[in-house]
């Protein structure tokens, strides 16, 4: 009991503290809640603050915060729609709820009505039905998909919260919102911009209204918000015809910014990208040619942070990159480059568009797994890298060490030489200081390719996990690692040359190697 009682108390002031803290919020906005409700609250806000430490879908963590700009900021929805003889659909749809905002507060308040909770990413659907299950909440359904136009979901109502443009929202829900729905925006202030791109033919603003959230703390700032909701004024068959017409004239229907000085902001990010130091700073990277682009919105969509058009851009080649991307990362940028500043990038090599993606960061050497093959490179040439990577990717090797001599693997000349393989490989970062030391504890073969070494040819056979470390061209491998007792292998010649590019020499090296007994 003595061990317990610490834990016991704590846990009651939690509890207590929530509560009296939640109170005090539902007294400012004068709604109260039956004993209940509030106890899913607290459920709803103990499952948020275990799952966030491991999905991270909320930068919110503090108690005030989490209330205030979370619960409540859904529960004063219901307030000001009744007020404003606005009744909560009975059928609604949340659209990108993502951590169940504010769809799950507002089913916990409105029994009586249907929530479908529609959500792209699976991390997120799989909390929201284990959510769903322990508030035991009869009235919610979760739906795991990237809504478009042509989807039919059948609702009477969308809200969405911070979610897109409110024309690309009422684009997307074409065919899922029955005539005389309701599109129910929570925004932040200043949106005067999309409310102008609506049609008013199709959709009638019913209501424009700006509120604060209530405070309990003395801050700085305001929560200042805004509540749109707009009526669809005809029937899906009628509207979705013109939708198909013009939604794809991009242009018009979605925020592609123009970039036309090199005082630009995106500008500059984009210019500092061309060298390693900043790559490794902003864990940002630049993607260019037609096949690499389009294999890496396959498969890491979710990692692309703007997509940069020429204002020449065909509209058939726009429309194919937006559906494509828009539908599985909401969040991407669009922006327009003009070919003058183009010419001033490195990117001017490569035809348009061009990605600006997230990259991992280099992983510390004790995560190396040297049960499995292992490249170590010195290399400061970009395209020798990324051509080294793309044969030890095609031989089965991802793992891939990299000196304190060698260039980021992912500048722009490399990632094209590697054929973009350097997104499938784990890299890692072994430093000068510990680089004797990890290589010499490590109890298993490694090869250093060098002219002077023992002709390959003439090994019978390898584990299947071993190092090769390659030299740099003109400087070899670097002294440190040169004197280690390693064995030295080379690649036998028929004529006198020096040696073999240094890429070309990896891959006859890997091929060996890698079908040797």
């Amino acid at each position: 009991m003595i061990v317990l009682e610490p834990i016991l108390s704590k846990v009651f002031f939690v509890i207590m503290d929530f509560f009296n803290e939640f109170n005090r919020y539902l007294e400012k906005i004068s709604i109260p809640l039956s004993k209940e409700q509030q106890k899913l609250f607290y459920e709803f806000y103990q499952f948020l603050t275990k799952k966030n430490l491991e999905i991270n879908f909320t930068r919110l963590h503090d108690l005030d915060d989490i209330i205030k700009k979370h619960f409540i900021d859904s529960i004063i929805i219901k307030k000001i729609l009744e007020e404003q003889n606005i009744p909560i659909p009975n059928q609604l749809m949340d659209l990108g709820t993502g951590g169940g905002f504010p769809g799950i507060p507002l089913a916990i308040l409105s029994p009586e009505s249907h929530f479908i909770l529609v959500e792209s990413r699976k991390n997120r659907v799989d909390y929201l039905k284990e959510l769903i299950n322990i508030l035991n909440l009869r009235n919610v359904e979760v739906i795991h998909k990237t809504l478009t136009y042509k989807d039919n979901l059948n609702c009477n109502g969308v809200i969405t919260r911070a979610f897109e443009r409110i024309k690309e929202t009422a684009i997307r829900t074409t065919n899922s919102l029955e005539k005389d729905g309701l599109l129910i925006f929570l925004k932040g202030p200043n949106c005067e911009e999309e409310l102008r791109e609506m049609n008013s033919k199709f959709f009638s603003l019913l209501l424009d209204y700006d509120y604060t959230l209530p405070e309990i703390k003395k801050t700085h700032e305001k929560d200042k918000r805004k509540l749109i909701v707009f009526k669809k004024n005809i029937s899906k068959e009628t509207l979705l015809e013109p939708v198909n017409r013009y939604y794809f004239k991009l242009r018009e229907y979605i925020n592609i910014k123009s970039i036309n000085s090199d005082q630009n902001i995106f500008f500059k990010k984009i210019k500092k990208l061309e060298e390693s130091k900043e790559i490794k700073k902003q864990n940002l990277a630049l993607v260019a040619g037609d096949k690499i682009i389009r294999d890496y919105i396959k498969h890491y969509p979710e990692n692309i942070v703007a997509i940069v058009f020429n204002k020449q851009t065909d509209e058939k080649d726009l429309k194919n990159f937006y559906l494509t991307t828009k539908e599985k990362n909401p969040d991407i940028e669009y922006n327009f480059i003009s070919s003058e500043l183009i010419q001033q990038l490195e990117l001017n090599q490569y035809k348009p568009p061009y990605l600006m993606v997230k990259i991992p960061p280099l992983l510390p050497i004790e995560e190396l797994d040297i049960n499995q093959p292992f490249l170590i490179l010195p290399l400061q040439d970009p395209s020798n890298l990324g051509a080294c990577v793309r044969s030890a990717y095609a031989f089965g090797i991802k793992n891939i060490v990299l000196l304190k001599e060698s260039c980021n693997p992912y500048l722009l000349k490399s990632i094209k030489s590697s054929a973009g393989s350097v997104f499938y490989c784990n890299f890692f970062d072994l430093k000068s200081e510990d680089r004797i030391h990890f290589l010499e504890k490590i109890k298993i073969p490694i090869f250093i390719l060098d002219t002077t070494g023992k002709d390959i040819t003439t090994l019978k056979k390898i584990p299947q996990n071993f190092g090769l470390i390659l030299g740099e061209e003109g400087k070899g491998i670097p002294q440190d690692l040169e004197n280690l007792n390693f064995e030295k292998i080379t690649i036998p010649m028929k004529t006198p040359i020096d040696s073999l590019n240094v890429s070309v020499a990896c891959g006859i090296t890997l091929f060996y190697l890698t079908n040797l007994p």
